[in-house]
């Protein structure tokens, strides 16, 4: 008689990611979420009224208005370009395996 004898073995084969392929899928995701977020950058500049270029060039005579743009554009383009990737990265490779 043929017996089926599964291990319940927590050393079980576990799909390890190469680093080339975890470095290329950072790569792709840090480019396509930097294009998502300048894609925000002109939404908002649209959804406000201002031309993108004039928002950006801000000196000490700027309204307050203008620089809180730029600051809330810095932290999309940013939050965009280096968490959201890193987030999406260690969730594609290394979420909760069985």
């Amino acid at each position: 008689m043929n017996e089926l004898h599964l291990e319940s073995n927590t050393e079980a084969e576990v799909f390890e990611p190469k680093p080339s392929m975890v470095l290329m899928t950072m790569l792709l995701l840090i480019g396509l979420c930097a294009i998502v977020g300048s894609g925000l950058l002109l939404l908002g500049a649209h959804l406000r009224g201002m031309e993108l270029k004039a928002a950006l060039e801000i000196d000490e005579h700027s309204s307050l208005g203008s620089r809180y743009f730029v600051r809330a554009a810095l932290f999309v383009n940013h939050t965009a370009s280096f968490l959201l990737p890193a987030v999406l990265t260690l969730w594609l490779f290394y979420k909760k395996r069985h």
